[in-house]
């Protein structure tokens, strides 16, 4: 999984899978999906992201799983410290 966020534009994005789209789902005004060809989501972007608060929420559990390493493999730790870094710099 990837995460994004474009602080000019408030808007938070998880890729869950790579490849080309097949569809974008309107679910909610400020939630759209991508789907794959089977229907099977790749995405999910979030609109006015910081607005809403998800974004601290966000970062407030990432910090949390974060100091609370001793429940994260080696290998996770690894995989997961660069993107919950990304988040958390943004409240610097």
């Amino acid at each position: 999984m990837k995460v994004w966020y474009d602080k000019s534009t408030d808007i938070f994005y998880m890729l869950f899978k790579e490849g080309p789209s097949h569809e974008v789902v309107e679910v909610d005004p400020d939630i759209h999906l991508e789907l794959d060809e089977k229907g099977k989501i790749m995405g999910i972007e979030i609109w006015n992201a910081q607005k809403s608060g998800l974004i601290k929420q966000v970062a407030k559990a990432i910090a949390k799983t974060a100091s609370d390493s001793s429940r994260l493999t080696l290998r996770n730790r690894a995989l997961f410290h660069k993107p919950y870094m990304n988040i958390l710099t943004l409240f610097a």
